[in-house]
């Protein structure tokens, strides 16, 4: 009887499985991985003056709403499987890569989360055309598959940023917000290690809903400091003015956060930072005619 229940076993799982399911057979997995978020929050989130903490128990997918992975056989330097993007739909809180059948050796495990579509090279273009793109994770770790059952625990890093732009008693002539954001890296690897050189571009209409503008943005190249340009548009896309080239930095996973003011005695607009725990005036411009 013993000897029936392990063919059935075998025959059962003849080929590679990897999934992230609900499992109810009996045979046991040769490895699973574990997968939890590391940064739930912005390092920094804690001295943000806008408060947006995030709990830290949600459900896995509402931090990371879609996986994808890839294994490489380093013995051999071959890519042994590469998933599709698929997306989250559990509520759990952390979720499980299940492997069976791969043969004994060294792999490597890339693990990525939110990625913008199934594009995927040996880096990952994290501004492809200039685009903001998504706020994307990234984990790795070796693994040694043998004869052994196993499993492991990986913890998935943000890759990016988050710059914020709030702005406040604008005037209703002022209806869209252009930025432009040089020197940031244009690529990462799976052990966020950075490279290249780019720059992004976003536009946001103006709503009553909110008045806080965000982009996901790599951190600033090395050596660099990013430029920041905000042209202000009337409600006939006409440009009303575009500030001087504004110096920040972007870091992974810390939020960075300016506040654009106008005077409406002054006609003016007065640009903040949030710097070392308190806002600083960065540049006054005047309006002469609006």
């Amino acid at each position: 009887m013993k000897s029936k229940w392990l063919i059935f076993c075998l025959c059962f799982s003849i080929a590679f499985v990897s999934c992230i399911k609900e499992r109810v057979d009996e045979c046991p997995d040769q490895y699973s991985i574990h997968l939890s978020v590391k940064d739930k929050n912005y390092f920094n989130v804690a001295a943000s003056p806008l408060a947006r903490s995030k709990d830290e128990n949600l459900a896995f997918r509402q931090y990371v709403n879609n996986l994808r992975y890839t294994l490489l056989d380093l013995d051999n330097d071959l890519l042994y499987y590469d998933s599709q993007v698929f997306s989250v739909s559990n509520d759990d809180e952390t979720q499980t890569l299940h492997f069976n059948n791969v043969p004994s050796g060294r792999y490597l495990l890339t693990v990525w989360g939110n990625l913008p579509d199934n594009s995927m090279k040996s880096s990952f273009d994290l501004h492809p055309l200039q685009t903001e793109s998504s706020d994307v994770y990234v984990a790795f770790t070796e693994l040694q598959f043998n004869d052994r059952l196993q499993s492991k625990t990986l913890n998935l890093e943000r890759a990016k940023g988050l710059l914020q732009i709030v702005y406040r008693d604008f005037p209703d002539t002022i209806k869209k917000i252009d930025i432009d954001v040089s020197s940031l890296f244009q690529s990462t690897t799976n052990e966020l290690v950075y490279s290249g050189e780019t720059g992004v571009t976003k536009s946001f209409v103006l709503s009553n809903a909110t008045n806080v503008m965000e982009t996901f943005l790599a951190p600033t190249a090395d050596g660099k400091i990013s430029g920041l340009n905000v042209t202000l548009y009337n409600a006939n896309n006409l440009p009303l003015f575009t500030s001087t080239t504004l110096d920040m930095t972007m870091r992974r996973n810390e939020i960075t956060i300016i506040e654009i003011n106008y005077n409406s005695l002054d006609r003016a607009f007065a640009f903040w930072m949030w710097i070392d725990d308190k806002w600083a005036k960065i540049y006054d411009l005047s309006i002469v005619n609006n």
